[in-house]
């Protein structure tokens, strides 16, 4: 995966591991998929939401991209209990489905293919060439070009790939460019970008999302400045977590770190105009989310707006008119 990233200088990748992490040669079985799933509540059930993206070869279908999601289901959560076909364009299709074991995904893995039943009775056969694999976490970060399904949840992955730089016979950076149409309406209905992050072409990911939300605002009102920190537990599992917000002023000569409470929601003042913050929370010796990014101070916004037309001299004129506008963030209640 590194070389891979080495060949698409346009497509630079932040690691968010705090650290580069070696790549393993992917074992015979797949203990991380098969046990990770036992620290999860028995009374809580999960599906693996899982999406194969594939294209057409010799009556069968290569995986181009999949992955599998362990997503704990909530009351109002919805459930596709049969894989679904979809022909997304020429020989490029799309297969999702929430599966209830791992079992099927533990056998792809570890025997490079899979034969799956669609809902309109048809079987089709899907395969996947890998040799090495790869685990790493995702933050929330607001800099990172990294691709990752979640906005706000801090999430595990594991990735398995093959160290080959071609695919179906034809170098990766060549092939998202002859499928790009195809890849285009793909990310237009299931968000995937592979045109955007070609290197994840014949990667098959396992996302573990950690089930907390975190939203922290910046305000001021009277002459004073405060932070505000808020953090939703969805299945009341981290009570006990450890909570750390680093918040810095533009220049970095003034900060502040502060340790408050997962289960309430925290107010403190800080002294400077801050910039910049980073929130970290541990359960036990595990992080179990990150963020960090920069409070928007506005936006500003610049609209050309056509008007009424002019005739002069015969010909018609378009009457264009230029407005700045300034969105400011809101700072106080």
């Amino acid at each position: 995966m590194r070389n891979r990233l080495r060949d698409y200088t346009l497509y630079l990748m932040k690691r968010n591991d705090n650290g580069k992490k070696p790549i393993k040669r992917a074992a015979k079985n797949v203990p991380s998929l098969l046990t990770r799933g036992k620290a999860v509540k028995e009374s809580a059930r999960s599906v693996y939401r899982t999406i194969f993206v594939c294209l057409k070869d010799r009556g069968g279908f290569k995986l181009v991209y999949g992955h599998t999601i362990e997503w704990r289901m909530g009351p109002l959560d919805y459930e596709v209990k049969i894989w679904r076909k979809h022909n997304v364009d020429a020989d490029m299709f799309v297969f999702f489905c929430d599966l209830t074991s791992i079992d099927v995904l533990s056998a792809f893995i570890d025997k490079g293919e899979t034969e799956i039943t669609c809902s309109d009775g048809t079987k089709s056969t899907v395969s996947f060439r890998h040799d090495t694999n790869e685990k790493s976490t995702l933050g929330i970060n607001s800099l990172s070009q990294e691709y990752n399904p979640f906005m706000s949840y801090f999430t595990e992955v594991e990735r398995w790939f093959s160290t080959g730089r071609d695919f179906l016979g034809v170098p990766i950076s060549e092939f998202h460019l002859l499928h790009k149409k195809e890849l285009e309406l793909v990310e237009r209905s299931y968000g995937i970008s592979l045109n955007e992050h070609p290197h994840l072409i014949g990667t098959f990911a396992s996302f573990l999302p950690t089930r907390l939300r975190a939203d922290i605002s910046r305000h001021e009102a009277s002459g004073k400045s405060w932070i505000e920190f808020r953090c939703v537990d969805e299945f009341d599992e981290y009570g006990n977590a450890s909570v750390e917000i680093y918040v810095k002023n533009k220049n970095g000569d003034n900060n502040i770190t502060v340790k408050p409470r997962l289960a309430s929601d925290y107010n403190f003042l800080i002294p400077f105009d801050p910039d910049f913050c980073r929130v970290e929370i541990r359960y036990g010796n595990k992080p179990i989310y990150r963020s960090e990014g920069y409070f928007i101070r506005g936006i500003a916004l610049t609209l050309n707006v056509q008007e009424s037309k002019l005739s002069i001299a015969g010909e018609t004129v378009d009457r264009t008119s230029q407005h700045e506008i300034m969105i400011k963030a809101k700072t106080h209640e």
